[in-house]
This record gives C-alpha cells, sequence and structure tokens, in this order.
C-alpha cells in the first residue's frame, strides 16, 4: 500500500470512527440513563408494594385500637412511620430519614417514602428500608456487551468498507504500475539504439549547426536515459540485492556531474562544487547513485537558465541547492508520495523522490528539504 492509499485508508477510518465512537457514546449514554430510570421504577414499585402490606397490618391495628397493639416486622425489610408533620410514630431502625427524596440510597440500603391515606394511627408516610441490588451490579454486563459487541462489528465493517474505497484506487495504480513497467521494457531497446547512433555520428564532422542539433538529441536521451533508470529502479528494486561497498561521495558526485554536463551547459546553469571534505558511505552504489542522479535531474529541470546550481560535501553530508521555481510547505510534504507532480510542463512520472526517500530509508540517512516559492529548493542527505 502506498503513502497516498495509506493516507486515504486513514482519513477515512479516523472520521468513521469518530462519527460512531459518538453516535455509540449517545446511545450508549441514553441507555444507561433508560435503564436506570427502569431500575429506580422497579425499585420503586417493590418497596411500594412493602408498604402496602404493611399497611394491611396497620389497618389491622387501627381497627382493634382498644386492645393491645404490636407494631409488625418483616423479615425481607425494615420500616417506620410518620404523621402529617414528619414527626416519628414509630420505627424499626434507627437512622434519620431525609424527606427531600421519595427514593434515595446510603450505606447499601435503599430508603422509599410512600405517602398514605386515609391515615392509620395517624400515619401520613411510611418509610420502607431495604437491601436492594446496586444498579452498577445490574447494569455492568450489558454495559461491557454491547459496547464490545459493537466494537466488533465496527471494526470488520471498517475494513470491509476500505477495501471497497481502496479498490478502485488500487486497481488504477494496478493498470499504471503495469504500464510503467511495459513502458520501461519498450524503452531500453530505442534508447540503446538512440546512444549508440550518437556516439557514431559525434566521431564524424559537421558543421555547427547540426553538431548543435545532435548535442541537443543527446541531452534529450540523458532525460530519457535517466527517466528509464529510474523507471528499472522502481520495478525491479525488490527483486535486486543490494551489495553494500564503501563508496566515495565525492567520485560518484564528479561522475554524474559529468553524465549531465550537457543537460547543464543547455541551460547555461552554473554549477558550483563545493567539497569541504572527503566524504564515505558504506551503501549500495547504485542506489546511491540513482539518488544523486535524481536530485541533480531535479535541479537542473526546475532551474530557470543562467542560474546557480550549488553542490556542497561535507564529512557527512552533501547537499544540492538550485535557485529553481521552489516549492510551498504543502508541496514539501507531499513530495514523497509516488506519481506526485507540481509542475506538468516537465517530463517525468512524478516517482524521483519517492526513489530518493524510499533508499534514504532503507540505510537509515536524513533528507531535509527546505524550499521557497520562486526562490528555489535546497536538499540535503545527511548520515
Amino acid at each position: 500500500m502506498f503513502s497516498g492509499e495509506k493516507k486515504t485508508a486513514f482519513m477515512v477510518l479516523g472520521i468513521y470512527w469518530i462519527s460512531t465512537f459518538f453516535l455509540l457514546a449517545s446511545i450508549n449514554i441514553t441507555y444507561f440513563s433508560m435503564e436506570k430510570i427502569k431500575f429506580r421504577e422497579s425499585i420503586k414499585a417493590e418497596l411500594t408494594s412493602d408498604a402496602k402490606s404493611l399497611a394491611s397490618y396497620l389497618e389491622i391495628l387501627h381497627n382493634q385500637y382498644n386492645q393491645e397493639m404490636i407494631y409488625p416486622r418483616f423479615n425481607t425489610f425494615e420500616s417506620a412511620i410518620y404523621d402529617s408533620d414528619k414527626n416519628l410514630i414509630f420505627s424499626t431502625f434507627k437512622e434519620n430519614i431525609s424527606f427531600e427524596e421519595t427514593l434515595y440510597s446510603k450505606g447499601g440500603f435503599t430508603y422509599c417514602i410512600i405517602p398514605q391515606t386515609p391515615y392509620y394511627l395517624g400515619t401520613a408516610s411510611i418509610v420502607i428500608k431495604k437491601k436492594t441490588k446496586n444498579f452498577i451490579d445490574v447494569i455492568d454486563k450489558k454495559i461491557l456487551v454491547l459496547p464490545i459487541l459493537l466494537f466488533l462489528i465496527i471494526v470488520l465493517t471498517s475494513f470491509i468498507l476500505i477495501r471497497i474505497i481502496l479498490k478502485p484506487l488500487k486497481n488504477n495504480i494496478d493498470v499504471l504500475n503495469k504500464f510503467i513497467k511495459d513502458t520501461t521494457h519498450e524503452l531500453n531497446t530505442p534508447i540503446a539504439t538512440i546512444q549508440s547512433n550518437l556516439e557514431l555520428l559525434e566521431n564524424s564532422t559537421f558543421d555547427d549547426k547540426v553538431t548543435k542539433r545532435i548535442q541537443r538529441i543527446k541531452s534529450a536521451t540523458i532525460s530519457i536515459k535517466n527517466l528509464y533508470e529510474d523507471l528499472v529502479f522502481l520495478t525491479l528494486n525488490k527483486s535486486l540485492k543490494s551489495s553494500l561497498i564503501m563508496v566515495n561521495i565525492n567520485e560518484i558526485m564528479q561522475t554524474r556531474i559529468e553524465y549531465f554536463s550537457l543537460l547543464f551547459k543547455s541551460k547555461s546553469l552554473v554549477i558550483t562544487i563545493n567539497q569541504n571534505a572527503q566524504t564515505t558511505l558504506f551503501i549500495d552504489e547504485v542506489k546511491i547513485t540513482r539518488v544523486i542522479d535524481n536530485l541533480l535531474s531535479n535541479a537542473i529541470k526546475y532551474t530557470h537558465k543562467n542560474k546557480n546550481i550549488t553542490i556542497t560535501i561535507e564529512e557527512k553530508s552533501f547537499s544540492i541547492q538550485d535557485e529553481g521555481i521552489g516549492m510551498s510547505e504543502v508541496e514539501v510534504s507531499q513530495v514523497f508520495q509516488r506519481y506526485t507532480r507540481f509542475d506538468t510542463s516537465e517530463i517525468g512520472f512524478g516517482i524521483g523522490y519517492n526513489i530518493v526517500y524510499r533508499v534514504i530509508k532503507e540505510y537509515g540517512l536524513k533528507i531535509e528539504i527546505d524550499s521557497q516559492k520562486g526562490i528555489g529548493t535546497c536538499v540535503k542527505i545527511s548520515w
């Protein structure tokens, strides 16, 4: 999966998961609130039923008022009776009662205040004290099972959704990769033919006008050859084994500058080389060459005529700075994505910086890009 595909996948998953999270949170909160109300109503109904049982005994005692009265006790709950002024008449427990709420919990017990009419034995309110189930104990399994079940469904559907969304993109990329692979195969023979014939022509004598035309053809061939090398690297890199050796960056840089000399000359570019140190790097020579070629090629491609390109080699780094069209911060952040191009007036597939990034990532190198629109770009590779 390319970085563009990953970015799209993460964006879709992010939006899907965040929106689903808030939806589930709302459903869970609503469900929790409804279950709490339902639980309170069931407890209240249970304690009201106990109060009715007590009220039945109070009625009997009220009708036998002249006889000896014994306040009823129950094994499943305790009780108290109060008059209309909230004065205690009798209680089987010692706690003080708060009349601010008709149903509340305290110390592991639930208290329910039930108004009474008629006032048997002067009772205006019955208070039932009972050990009841805790709401959290009742709801915890439901609260856990439901989100877990929904989460598994979301994960499954999100991956199905991503596959559906990315399938057309993947198909298009596969088609493009096949096209590039086929193009690479077809380019090899004509490029080799052009180069061999140019070498024969260079050994012949022509007037200045024809010689200049041959040089322009050779410059164009170098650009096409560089693009061809990128395509080969892109399509065959995974199957190629790395050959690690200690390479001299100064020598490779000089060789590649000579290779691109016609392109420098065709745009009248001034090349300045600051070799502040002789530096070496343990790396695959082909891959570091591709890095240097792509950086030089971009510098040539996007620098206007009669401008400067400065190459600086330090002990643990090298940089290539141009006076080209430059890039914005947004473009710099996207430049490593494959097939990304910001200037369609120049030839290419938008794979150069992607190749550079893959090589520096493979060998743990660092890349810094300092660029400003209309001023130029400086790319520094360090290790």
